[in-house]
């Protein structure tokens, strides 16, 4: 859910996902701050729903052969894949991670809602380190957890399957293909 101020300021405040400090989205008007809103809904829910339904192993093989031909020029792709894989789940944890900090650091009195740019970038500074310190200190215990696991990349590693497309993926791509047609027609 993503809301303006005002709702995000009401009772239901711990309800929503994103609370927008500026009621038009940097937008000129109410119209094009509304589209913004629901573009970025849109993204946070396709983020939301790759997350909740693709199998780590399985994105990881995906972003692997999206970034192959990275490998004609030195770059260890499994290795890097494997780091974005395992980022990309680790994003819903530290988004609640980062609403924490900053219901804790308001409370404390830091000010988020500054319209001068670099006004609020140091405003974001308080809520950036603990966020960062948080990602470091889980990155360890990850590191420990995998080197206690005996993991080791031998050889060429893993080998993905090559999948066909069914019914539900075709549809789901259909989809997806409208909402671009008819964003880009609105």
């Amino acid at each position: 859910n993503i809301v303006g101020k005002k709702e995000g300021d009401g009772p239901l405040a711990n309800s929503f996902d994103h609370i927008e400090q500026d009621d038009t989205f940097g937008e000129k008007t109410w119209e094009k701050a509304e589209t913004s809103m629901q573009k970025l809904a849109l993204a946070m829910a396709l983020a939301g729903i790759l997350v909740a339904t693709t199998p780590p192993l399985e994105m990881v093989g995906a972003v692997e052969s999206l970034i192959f031909p990275l490998k004609y020029v030195g770059v260890p792709v499994q290795d890097v894949a494997m780091i974005l894989g395992i980022a990309i789940q680790f994003i819903p944890t530290f988004a609640r991670e980062a609403a924490m900090i900053r219901m804790a650091q308001t409370a404390r009195g830091a000010r988020f809602e500054s319209r001068n740019l670099m006004e609020k970038a140091r405003s974001f500074l308080p809520l950036v380190v603990p966020v960062f310190l948080s990602a470091f200190r889980r990155a360890d215990e990850l590191s420990v957890a995998m080197e206690a696991r005996g993991y080791r990349r031998v050889g060429k590693g893993a080998v993905f399957r090559k999948r066909r497309l069914r019914a539900g993926d075709m549809a789901a791509l259909l989809l997806s293909c409208l909402f671009c047609v008819l964003e880009s027609i609105l």
